[in-house]
C-alpha cells in the first residue's frame, strides 16, 4: 500500500476486492474536525520515526459488516492490522473481541473487552464504578499511551454496557496524557479517548448476548443510562461497510439459500433447494460413517450434552485409546436434615449430575470425558494469556490420583502402553474414582512455557539448557487441575423425602475441559465447520421467534457446503423459518441506526 492509504482506510475498503480506493474530499473533511483535538494534544510519540500517525484526534471510526463468511475477521489480519502496526507499532493498536475465540483469531492474538479494560465477569458496568483511582490510572495509562488505533471483531455479542464501559475506561485512560475531558467522552471527536482510528466487525444477523436485551440492537425503552450510552457510542460510527462477496462457501446452492435468507420480507424456496436442504437429513446411523472428526451442535444444552459423549468415545475408538470418565464433586452449601439419608443424597447428586445448561453450573460439566490425544477446549481461565476460556488444544498427558492403579498410566496411552505400544490396555472405557491431580494439554498455537523445563542428567544442577537436544521443554504445554467454583450456583430440585421441589446452592469441583467438536451454537459463531457439521435442528419451545431465525441462519452459516452438513430433524418448521426473512427486531434496530450512514458510504 502506499503511505497515504493508511489515512483513506476508512474511505474506501472493498472487502470482496481486498483493496483501498482513493477519496481525498472525505478524508480532509474527517481531518478537520479532529483538527482541535489534535492542536490541544500532548504529543507522546511511539518513535522518532516521522512517518508515525498522530495519536490524538478521531479520523476514523468504522463499521464493517457483512454475513458469515464473507471475509471480515480476514479484512483485520491481512489489511488493518499489518497496515496500522506499520505506523503505531505493535504497541500502538489493541485488538479485541467479545469472547476469547473471536479474540483468539485475529493476528498476533487479541484480548477480550473485558481482559483489555481489567475487568471480570462479576465487575459493575455502572458508570460511578467505572472511575480509575490512581492505581488503576496508571496501569490503563500504560496500556492506552502509546495506542492509536483499536480494532473490535464480532460486535453482535457485546453487551451494550460493556462496550460503553470500554468507550469511557478508555477516554478515562488517555485524558491526563491527551487533555482531554472525560465528561464529553461520548462526544464525535472524543469518543474512545479520541483515538484516531476504531474499527468494529461483525454481523447484525448473528446471535445476541444473553440476555437479548441486553444486546447493542435491543430497544432502549426502560434501559439504563449506561445501556443507552453504549447504543449511542454504537451508533455514531461515520462510515458502514457491507461485505457481500460469501468466501467461505464453494458451493452456489448455500450462498442462494443464504440470500434469500437475508432477503427482507422473506423469499420461497425453490423445490430443488429445499429438496437439497432435506437431502442433509440422516435416515439412517449408517450414514454418519466416517463422520467422527465431525461437528456436532445444537442449541439446547439437553442435545449438547449427549453430543459431547459421542464426540468423545468415537475419537477414543477410532485411535483405540481408552476413554477415561471424571465425576464432579459437588458441594451443597445450604444442605438441610434429610441429606443425612443415603437415599436422599443419591437422588440429589443424581439430579446435579444431569443438569445439563453448563451456563448455570460455573461452565462445569457434570462428567468429564478424557482420553490422550483428544482435542478439547478450556471452560474456564485456568493461566492467562494463554489458558484462557475457549482455548483449544490436544490432551498429551494425565497425571492420576495417587491411589488409582499404576495400569491406568500406561493403558491412558494409545496402544495401551506408557510408550505407546506393547502391553494392550485393561478397557477401553474407565470410570475414575478419584479425580486426576491434572491433566496435560498442549493448546494450539501456543508457545508459553507454562511449566519448568525437564533437565537432562548433564544438566541436573546447572539446569535445563536450549542448547541441549536432551533437556525437555514444553512450550504451550498446560497443567489443568480440578477447579472450584468460586461462588455457588443455583438449581432447583426435588427431595425424595417429600416430593416438594427446593432451590439450593451448590459449588462444583472438576476440570474444566470439555470435548472441541461438541458445542452449543452460541460457542460455533465465527467458526467454519471443517470437515464437517451434525446439527440437531432442535429448539426450546419458548425461543422467540426471531433468535430462532438467527440461529437457523448461524447454522447455515457455519459449512462450507451442504454436502457437510447432516441434520437431524430438518422439517417444514425450518423451511417456514428460512422462508420467512429476517426478522424485524435486531435487524431493524441495525436499519435504523446505519441504513443512511451504509448508502452514504458505498
Amino acid at each position: 500500500f502506499k503511505q497515504k492509504t493508511a489515512y483513506e482506510i476508512s474511505l474506501g475498503l472493498v472487502g470482496s476486492e481486498m483493496c483501498i480506493r482513493d477519496s481525498a474530499k472525505p478524508l480532509q473533511e474527517a481531518w478537520d474536525k479532529s483538527r482541535v483535538a489534535r492542536e490541544h494534544a500532548t504529543t507522546i510519540s511511539p518513535s522518532a520515526d516521522s512517518n508515525k500517525l498522530p495519536l490524538v484526534g478521531a479520523l476514523v471510526r468504522l463499521l464493517i459488516v457483512g454475513g458469515g463468511g464473507c471475509g471480515k475477521t480476514r479484512i483485520f489480519n491481512k489489511v488493518l492490522i499489518p497496515l496500522l502496526t506499520a505506523f503505531y507499532g505493535t504497541e500502538g493498536i489493541l485488538k479485541q473481541a467479545s469472547t476469547n475465540k473471536a479474540a483468539r483469531l485475529l493476528q498476533g492474538r487479541g484480548n477480550t473487552i473485558h481482559a483489555t479494560n481489567k475487568l471480570t465477569a462479576t465487575s459493575s458496568l455502572r458508570t460511578v464504578n467505572l472511575r480509575l483511582n490512581e492505581k488503576k490510572q496508571q496501569l490503563h495509562g500504560n496500556i492506552y499511551a502509546k495506542a492509536g488505533a483499536k480494532l473490535i471483531d464480532e460486535f453482535s455479542p457485546i453487551n451494550a454496557k460493556l462496550l460503553h464501559a470500554d468507550a469511557f475506561i478508555t477516554t478515562l485512560a488517555r485524558a491526563p496524557l491527551y487533555k482531554l475531558q472525560p465528561e464529553c467522552y461520548a462526544q464525535c471527536d472524543q469518543t474512545w479517548g479520541a483515538l484516531p482510528v476504531l474499527v468494529l466487525g461483525g454481523d447484525e444477523l448473528q446471535l445476541p448476548p444473553v440476555p437479548m436485551e441486553a444486546s447493542l440492537l435491543a430497544p432502549v425503552e426502560g434501559t439504563s443510562d449506561e445501556h443507552k450510552a453504549g447504543v449511542r457510542l454504537f451508533g455514531s460510527l461515520r462510515q458502514v461497510y457491507r461485505l457481500s462477496t460469501a468466501m467461505r462457501f464453494d458451493d452456489d446452492e448455500s450462498i442462494i439459500i443464504l440470500a434469500k435468507m437475508r432477503t427482507p420480507g422473506g423469499t420461497r424456496l425453490t423445490s430443488g433447494e429445499w429438496k437439497n436442504l432435506q437431502g442433509t437429513e440422516v435416515r439412517d446411523a449408517a450414514e454418519l460413517a466416517g463422520t467422527e472428526s465431525w461437528y456436532e451442535a445444537c442449541y439446547a444444552w439437553s442435545i449438547v450434552t449427549m453430543a459431547m459423549v459421542t464426540r468423545s468415545v468415537l475419537p477414543a475408538r477410532t485411535c483405540r485409546a481408552v476413554l477415561f470418565v471424571v465425576q464432579a464433586e459437588d458441594e451443597i452449601m445450604n444442605p438441610w436434615p434429610a441429606l443425612h439419608s443415603r437415599k436422599e443424597r443419591d437422588h440429589v447428586a443424581e439430579q446435579l449430575l444431569r443438569h445439563a445448561n453448563m451456563n448455570q453450573t460455573g461452565r462445569l460439566p457434570g462428567f468429564a470425558m478424557l482420553h490422550v490425544g483428544m482435542d478439547v477446549r478450556l471452560t474456564t481461565s485456568v493461566e492467562p494469556p494463554g489458558g484462557v476460556v475457549y482455548a483449544t488444544g490436544t490432551i498429551v498427558g494425565i497425571d492420576f490420583h495417587p491411589q488409582k492403579p499404576l495400569g491406568h498410566r500406561r493403558s491412558s496411552f494409545p496402544g495401551g502402553s506408557e510408550s505407546g505400544a506393547g502391553e494392550p490396555a485393561m478397557s477401553s472405557f474407565v470410570v475414575l474414582r478419584y479425580q486426576p491431580r491434572s491433566v496435560y494439554v498442549k493448546l494450539t498455537d501456543c508457545d508459553i512455557e507454562f511449566l519448568p523445563p525437564r533437565p537432562c542428567r548433564l544438566h541436573t544442577l546447572t539446569g535445563a539448557d536450549k542448547a541441549c537436544p536432551a533437556c525437555d521443554f514444553l512450550p504451550g504445554v498446560l497443567a489443568v487441575k480440578p477447579y472450584t467454583n468460586p461462588q455457588a450456583w443455583s438449581v432447583n430440585i426435588t427431595c425424595i423425602t417429600d416430593g416438594n421441589g427446593r432451590d439450593i446452592k451448590v459449588k462444583r469441583t472438576q476440570l474444566p475441559l470439555v470435548c472441541l467438536k461438541a458445542s452449543t451454537l452460541h460457542v460455533l459463531q465465527g467458526t467454519t465447520a471443517d470437515p464437517g457439521l451434525i446439527f440437531h435442528w432442535c429448539f426450546p419451545h419458548k425461543l422467540r421467534r426471531d433468535i430462532r431465525w438467527l440461529a437457523v441462519y448461524v447454522a447455515l452459516s457455519r459449512v462450507r457446503r451442504l454436502k457437510s452438513l447432516w441434520s437431524i430433524g430438518m422439517n417444514n418448521d425450518i423451511r417456514e423459518i428460512i422462508e420467512a426473512g429476517p426478522p424485524d427486531t435486531l435487524p431493524a434496530q441495525f436499519h435504523k441506526l446505519f441504513s443512511d450512514k451504509e448508502k452514504q458510504t458505498a
